[in-house]
C-alpha cells in the first residue's frame, strides 16, 4: 500500500505476463478444438488462480506447503478446469 507503482508494476510483470503466456497457449489449443473458450485472458486467469491460489496464499502467509498435497490439488484443479472448457460434442 505504501508504494502502489511497484504493486502495480509486479502485479503486470508477474502475473498478467503469466496470464497472458497462459493465453496464448489457450487459443492454440482453442484453434485445434481441444477446448471451447470465450475469453482466453479471463480463462487463463481464473486457471491459474485455480492452480496456484491457494499455494500462493499460504507462501504469502509463511505457511508451510504440503509438496504431496499441494500436487494433489493441482491435478484435481486441472481436471476439473479441463473438464469445464472440453467442447461440446458435435
Amino acid at each position: 500500500m505504501q508504494f502502489p507503482n511497484l504493486a502495480r508494476l509486479a502485479y503486470e510483470e508477474g502475473w498478467l505476463r503469466g496470464v497472458r503466456a497462459v493465453g496464448r497457449l489457450l487459443v492454440v489449443m482453442a484453434e485445434q478444438g481441444q477446448i471451447a473458450i470465450d475469453d482466453p485472458e479471463i480463462t487463463a486467469d481464473l486457471f491459474l488462480n485455480l492452480v496456484l491460489g491457494r499455494s500462493s496464499k499460504q507462501a504469502l502467509y509463511g505457511i508451510e506447503v504440503d509438496v504431496e498435497v499441494q500436487e494433489k490439488r493441482r491435478r484435481a484443479a486441472v481436471a476439473l478446469f479441463l473438464a469445464g472448457v472440453r467442447p461440446s460434442p458435435a
